[in-house]
């Protein structure tokens, strides 16, 4: 059994914490803010396609973040041409890794962390500049009001 690194450990999860809040509930937020913008005003809401367009785009970047560890390891391994088995990565980690892909894996997992969380803010931007500043007159798809 291979033994727990909890300094890693730990890196990882104050990372994590960190990036949280601009995670989920960001991300729910903006589902929510684009749900809520195409409501009809019997109360009912309308699926239209920027609704769904939210969701998948929500739904993808929650993706990415889960999957992030699994897309280091494999970017490693490519990069520094192991030429180890797939099979091995089932596991979850590049068996005896050296110093460079030990470096390399906490740039990729924590890097692209980092961007994937930076995403959620720059979409919400967008979104309230939209609503502010609607390119055609039409603002029933652009309610979401910022301060």
């Amino acid at each position: 059994m291979k033994g727990i690194d909890l300094r890693a450990l730990l890196e990882s999860e104050v990372l994590r914490g960190v990036l949280a809040p601009f995670g989920h509930g960001l991300r729910t937020a903006i589902a929510g803010g684009v749900l809520l913008s195409f409501r009809k005003p019997n109360g009912r809401f309308r699926f239209a396609a920027p609704v769904i367009g939210t969701y998948l785009g929500v739904a993808v970047l929650h993706s990415l973040w889960d999957s992030m560890h699994g897309i280091a390891i494999r970017l490693v391994a490519r990069i520094t041409d192991t030429g180890l088995s797939r099979a091995l990565f089932s596991q979850g980690y590049i068996p005896a890794p050296t110093g460079e892909q030990q470096h390399l894996f906490t740039l990729f997992s924590a890097g692209d962390l980092v961007v994937i969380t930076f995403v959620a803010p720059a979409w919400l931007r967008s979104l309230a500049r939209t609503a502010r500043h609607p390119r055609t007159g039409d603002r029933r798809g652009a309610r979401i009001h910022t301060p």
